[in-house]
């Protein structure tokens, strides 16, 4: 990209080979971060107006079926993934940036780079500002699922040999 340099900063390492660090693929990865938490966090907002369609799911005699038992719990289901994953890609975003800013502060001919790494956050918006309203590092705790969740697939998920007729 114009105006953009990479980083020449070599770091030598025991067996003499070098490793070159490229600022802005780091300031960009940090950036995506932010951007997906951000994203799972305002899909996870929409979840709140499904809450008050759970009484219609009944049979006729008001009763909840397995099927309308089973559509609550995959919505639950899904939501503590999605949270999972807003958690990981926030804390994700926040240790890149973290990492770069320590970076920046303890080496001279690094900081420049860095810092226009960092102002072409600038041309992004919503980029680098993530200030979720929930709270990270639980939301990045391992999932919450369901007692009777497995790692198994259902009988009824077709396969790709399957649909190949293999």
């Amino acid at each position: 990209m114009p105006g953009r340099t990479r980083a020449d900063t070599d770091t030598r390492q025991q067996a003499g080979t070098s490793v070159s660090v490229d600022y802005y693929q780091l300031a960009d990865l940090a950036r995506f971060s932010y951007e997906a938490a951000q994203c799972y966090g305002e899909l996870l907002s929409h979840f709140g107006d499904t809450y008050s369609a759970d009484a219609e799911l009944c049979n006729a005699d008001g009763t909840a079926t397995a099927a309308d038992l089973e559509v609550i719990a995959m919505r639950e289901e899904l939501i503590e993934y999605w949270k999972t994953t807003a958690g990981r890609y926030e804390l994700a975003g926040a240790q890149l940036e973290e990492s770069l800013r320590t970076y920046q502060d303890s080496d001279d001919a690094a900081a420049a780079d860095i810092e226009r790494a960092f102002d072409d956050w600038g041309n992004h918006e919503g980029a680098g500002s993530s200030n979720p309203t929930w709270d990270a590092e639980e939301f990045a705790e391992p999932t919450d699922r369901p007692e009777e969740a497995t790692d198994e697939q259902p009988d009824y998920v077709i396969y790709d040999d399957e649909i190949k007729g293999n």
